[in-house]
Order: C-alpha cells, then sequence, then structure tokens
C-alpha cells in the first residue's frame, strides 16, 4: 500500500506535464503524442518531428543524457 502513493503522485504528474507540453505544442515524453513534435527534457532542442516515428529506446535515452550533460555544464 505505501509504494501506491508514489506512484499515484508520478501518475498525476505525468497527467500535469503532458497537458502542459500540448498546450505549448509538443512533447518531452518519450512515447506519447505522437501528432506533436519532441523535445529533450533538458533543453528543449526538437528530437522527433511531429508524426515521425517514436525514437528508439536506447536513442532517446543517449539524446537525453547528452543534453542533461550539456544543460549542466551551462549552468556552471
Amino acid at each position: 500500500m505505501v509504494a501506491a502513493v508514489p506512484m499515484m503522485v508520478i501518475r498525476a504528474w505525468a497527467g500535469i506535464k503532458d497537458r502542459a507540453e500540448t498546450r505549448e505544442g509538443y512533447t518531452s515524453l518519450p512515447r506519447r503524442r505522437k501528432d506533436l513534435p519532441q523535445r529533450d527534457p533538458y533543453l528543449g532542442e526538437v528530437i522527433r518531428e511531429a508524426g515521425a516515428d517514436y525514437l528508439p529506446k536506447d536513442e532517446f535515452f543517449a539524446v537525453r543524457d547528452r543534453a542533461k550533460a550539456l544543460a549542466e555544464r551551462l549552468r556552471l
């Protein structure tokens, strides 16, 4: 039962994030909203055009990790 609370919070957060991004016309979630362009979650660069196939998991994680590393370097 204790594990259910964090899962409920994560699901609620994902729904809020999905709706906010959809209003802005993009998604950063890896397997959502194929009709919108996908942006990396750290720098906001387009990594998949609207209507294109979803990125393979390993490719998405590689793009995400590079963007995260660059975002951390830029903050310094």
